[in-house]
Parts: structure tokens; C-alpha cells; sequence
């Protein structure tokens, strides 16, 4: 075996930062501080040799393609572009100006749609298409602080954008109803397909075993998610009581504070965490929220 290949990697990165202290006026010796920081990666596949595909499912099909002049991996897969509101829909070549045909003849109204890329009836091979957002566009970090008069607080942000994450992993644990019996979550109950709701549904109908039907676990864009998001990382706001108190007891400093990470996140990603992966066999545990309360003493 020969390992062999050749792939660049460029970025770039941009810091920009202020700090000051007010000298006068109502807000005197009022000090602040903010930064903001953004990094931009792309690599490319120079040399690769043959076209690889990278597999996930246990249905084992691509979701992934590596090739020259690409990236480092880029999605591969079937397009989705609905879910089927009735048999006579099924039964029809277009969609939305797509052409559009069942991935299989046992299809029916509350599956999934794939668009029928080249036109001929069926949903093969040759109508999967790369997809963009396996890696992120860029990374940002906001950083905001102040002290007057005792009081401190600083916060730090953190977010991306362009990102997609394909949220099934490899038999849809948390995504797909009854995997290893796993009940369905709120959200897909509320918008799955039913003969009573058949349009605008936005999951597919239910099926007991559902890792088992190929035209609904199949590597798809239904499974792609927007997962870009804009998280407050860390809050911490204190106060420290003044030295001509604190002096009489023996203390050169008391300041308590509270202290929180992970504490909000702006999303339209619809899983458990945005900035955790999906796994092989799912999702990743999320992210925990933690709160703190402390005392910080010098004597």
C-alpha cells in the first residue's frame, strides 16, 4: 500500500481589539473593552488519485467524495426536496421545477422526494451531487468587558457559519423513530406526514422500524443540517466590595461573582448541539450549561 497525495491548506486571520478607561465626567474611570476575532481555512486536494467515496449508513452508500480539485471531503448524496403529500404525487416526473421519481417501488405518499438529477426515471448512482458545508465558511470569537465602580462583567461569543452537519450518523440514533427503541422526539411527531396532515409535513411518515426503510434512511440532504450558530461561551459578572471595608476584618479583597458557560445559542440547527458532531451512531452528548456561584478572597 501507497500512501500518496498532495493537499494545501490556506487561512487567514483577522484580530481587531479596543480598551479604555473613561478619565472623566458621569461615567468616570468607567473601563471597557472589546475584541473580535475571525479565522478562514480552505484546503484543497492537489493530488489525489482516484475519486474516493466515504461511506456511512447500514445501507452503505456514499455521503461523502474525495477527489482532485475538491476538498477534504466534500457531502455526496442523493437531494431531497420534500416529502411526498399523496400516492397520485408519487405517481408524477417533477417537482418544483425538478424532475423528480421513487427511489424504489415501494414508495408512497409521506416518503421522502429525491430529485432525479439526469432525467430517466430513476434514482441511482448517477444522481447523487456535492454538496457544500462540510467545512465552515469561518469562525468568530466577541469578547466584551467593563469595571466601574466595583462591578466587572465579561463575555465571550463564539460562532460559525456555512457549516452543515449531516445529523443521521450510522442507523439515525436520535433522528430516526424506534432505533433501538428509542421513542420519536416531539418535534418529528408534531410535523411528520399523516393521511390528516399530508401537507407542508416536514418529516417523513412513521414506520415501526424505521432504520430498515431504505427510501427514508438513504444518504440524503434531508439529513443535512444548517448547524452555523452564534453561542454566548462564557458570562461572568462580579462585584468587589471596597478595600476600606473589607481592610477592618483583614481581607485585601472580596469579590463574589457568578459565572455561566454555555448559557444561550442562536441556531436554526434543530438536533441536540450544533457544535457537537454527529457520530458514527448518532449525535455526541451535548454541550452542558454550567452555572457558578464563588467567593474570591486575599488577605
Amino acid at each position: 500500500t501507497i500512501n500518496d497525495g498532495e493537499m494545501t491548506n490556506k487561512g487567514i486571520e483577522f484580530m481587531i481589539g479596543w480598551n479604555d478607561r473613561i478619565k472623566d465626567g458621569a461615567f468616570k474611570d468607567f473601563g471597557y473593552n472589546v475584541g473580535f476575532f475571525i479565522t478562514k481555512n480552505k484546503n484543497e486536494l492537489v493530488k489525489y488519485g482516484s475519486t474516493q467515496y466515504g461511506y456511512r449508513g447500514e445501507h452503505e452508500t456514499p455521503y461523502l467524495i474525495y477527489e482532485e480539485g475538491g476538498t477534504y471531503g466534500q457531502y455526496y448524496m442523493y437531494e431531497a426536496l420534500g416529502i411526498y403529500e399523496s400516492d397520485a404525487q408519487v405517481a408524477t416526473s417533477e417537482y418544483n421545477g425538478y424532475k423528480i421519481a421513487p427511489i424504489d417501488a415501494s414508495v408512497q405518499a409521506g416518503d421522502i422526494i429525491y430529485r432525479d438529477v439526469n432525467g430517466d426515471g430513476i434514482i441511482d448512482d448517477d444522481d447523487r451531487l456535492k454538496f457544500d458545508g462540510y467545512y465552515e465558511k469561518f469562525n468568530y470569537t466577541i469578547n466584551l468587558g467593563f469595571d466601574w465602580k466595583g462591578f466587572d462583567f465579561s463575555a465571550m461569543l463564539q460562532g460559525r457559519a456555512g457549516r452543515k452537519t449531516y445529523d443521521r450518523g450510522y442507523m439515525g440514533f436520535g433522528r430516526v423513530p424506534f432505533v433501538q427503541g428509542s421513542a420519536p422526539t416531539k418535534d418529528y411527531v408534531a410535523n411528520m406526514w399523516t393521511p390528516e396532515n399530508p401537507v407542508g409535513a416536514k418529516n417523513p411518515r412513521m414506520y415501526m422500524l424505521g432504520d430498515q426503510v431504505y427510501r427514508n434512511n438513504v444518504n440524503s440532504t434531508f439529513y443535512l443540517k444548517n448547524s452555523s450558530f452564534l453561542r454566548l461561551k462564557n458570562l461572568t459578572v462580579g462585584y468587589t466590595i471596597p478595600k476600606n471595608i473589607t481592610q477592618k476584618i483583614g481581607v485585601q479583597k472580596f469579590r463574589v461573582y457568578f459565572s455561566g458557560d454555555n448559557l444561550a445559542t442562536a441556531t436554526k440547527f434543530d438536533g441536540l448541539d450544533p457544535e457537537r458532531n454527529a457520530g458514527n451512531y448518532g449525535v455526541n452528548y451535548p454541550l452542558s450549561r454550567i452555572c457558578s456561584f464563588g467567593i474570591n478572597l486575599q488577605f
